[in-house]
């Protein structure tokens, strides 16, 4: 497991609703391949897994990340048994007008100029038919998302996670536990409960029991019957604690 990484760029108190997928063009590390800004934090895209980052509730608006003077906690999450994916292995789509510049050091090599965010970002047989795809959300958070065509096997799906402890909660949702948190202080996150669900002949959407199943330490869903002559979609939504102003 690598250490403790950097994820994303976040003006507290400026946060837009808009999530955008920022590619990798040379302003970063090799291993990362994407990353966005999401409410209250950020999340990093790897080839094995994904890294978030959350603002802790005392982080000031006036403190600039790159002086590296901002608090916050951070974990990591690893696809089990997945196929790892190349960085050109992502099919991007909702292509961004503007574009973003980077110089992150004094050196022209590391530079990044006319950088193109996406909306959304596909990657296809992460499972053998299973394809993954990373998503904003009208309220600023992120959601991965996974498409079962027919004939695949959602049991496949799987991920653990390192830095923070999974507990489903009451709700059916998947709470991340850190040592930090402190819900009365709202700070927390979760994963919302999972959504599934498949889209009949005639465009309308049928609705598929899901769950997650949480079995030493590693998260998988169960799900009730299905038609696995078809599509089956299902959406977990990663949700941090509003304290950044946004909602």
């Amino acid at each position: 497991m690598r250490p403790l990484l950097t994820i994303l760029f976040l003006t507290i108190g400026v946060v837009s609703a808009q999530v955008r997928f920022v590619p990798n063009d040379g302003q970063w590390a090799n291993h990362i391949q994407h990353r966005t800004e999401v409410v209250g934090g950020g999340i990093q895209i790897e080839s094995k897994g994904w890294t978030c980052w959350q603002w802790a509730p005392d982080t000031s608006v006036e403190q600039d990340h790159h002086s590296g003077s901002r608090k916050g906690i951070v974990w990591q999450s690893q696809w089990i048994d997945a196929t790892p994916i190349g960085s050109t292995d992502w099919d991007r789509h909702g292509l961004a007008s503007d574009r973003q510049h980077f110089y992150l050091s004094n050196e022209p090599s590391q530079w990044a100029e006319h950088v193109q965010p996406a909306a959304m970002i596909n990657a296809d047989n992460i499972w053998s038919g299973i394809q993954l795809r990373w998503r904003g959300t009208r309220r600023g958070r992120a959601a991965f998302e996974f498409t079962v065509e027919p004939g695949a096997d959602p049991s496949k799906i799987g991920w653990r996670y390192s830095g923070v402890e999974p507990s489903i909660g009451p709700k059916g949702e998947l709470q991340l536990i850190h040592s930090l948190h402190d819900r009365s202080a709202d700070f927390w996150a979760e994963l919302a409960r999972p959504f599934a669900f498949q889209l009949r002949d005639d465009g309308t959407l049928e609705t598929v029991a899901c769950h997650y199943q949480l079995t030493n330490g590693e998260v998988r869903f169960s799900l009730g019957e299905y038609d696995g002559q078809r599509p089956l979609i299902i959406d977990p939504e990663i949700t941090f604690s509003t304290f950044a102003g946004s909602t």
